[in-house]
């Protein structure tokens, strides 16, 4: 009898489940195999042996990614699929003040922005100071060199957009 994590590290290094996963969208493999694998460890260690002992792990596994990718009424299609990309969308993005105007309007926005950004925590702040500047609201540039998953940085963003906003209640 295999331990749970026997057991998942022998699905990880499996070729099929590699290839399976190859053959869905390249900005959903690394949240479909997340997901796979997170359904996979909640199941027990009898229920996990159970399925290995009668040969089923295998397409178990694979019936997972390929309803995760394929199946537009599933949980992951709510959470991953449905984004789409917002480059330059002044209604959902943070607009930062034009720096060259002095009117004392633009001097309080940016203060309330600036105040809102310190109380984020430092990951989210640094994140839409990253999206908002260097990266220029292109949300898939930033994803590929940092190494963040789209559909992940994409949510992360939105919520911390959303909570900015309560910040500073503009």
């Amino acid at each position: 009898m295999a331990t749970r994590n026997e057991i998942l590290i022998e699905l990880w290094k499996d070729t099929d489940i590699r290839d399976c996963l190859s053959k869905q969208p390249d900005y959903l493999q690394d949240e479909i195999l997340s997901e796979a694998f997170l359904s996979m460890a909640e199941k027990t260690e009898k229920q996990l042996n159970q399925l290995r002992d009668d040969g089923y792990i295998k397409f178990y596994m694979i019936k997972i990614i390929l309803n995760m990718a394929n199946n537009k009424n599933g949980k992951f299609f709510r959470q991953f699929r449905n984004y789409v990309e917002f480059i330059g969308e002044h209604e959902q993005g943070l607009d930062y003040p034009n720096e060259n105007l002095e009117s004392g309007e633009d001097t309080v926005i940016k203060k309330k922005v600036e105040a809102g950004l310190a109380e984020l925590h430092w990951y989210k702040g640094g994140l839409i100071e990253l999206y908002v500047g260097d990266y220029n609201r292109n949300a898939r540039k930033l994803s590929r060199d940092t190494g963040i998953p789209y559909s992940s940085l994409v949510r992360t963003l939105n919520a911390t957009k959303q909570e900015l906003k309560k910040l500073i209640k503009l």
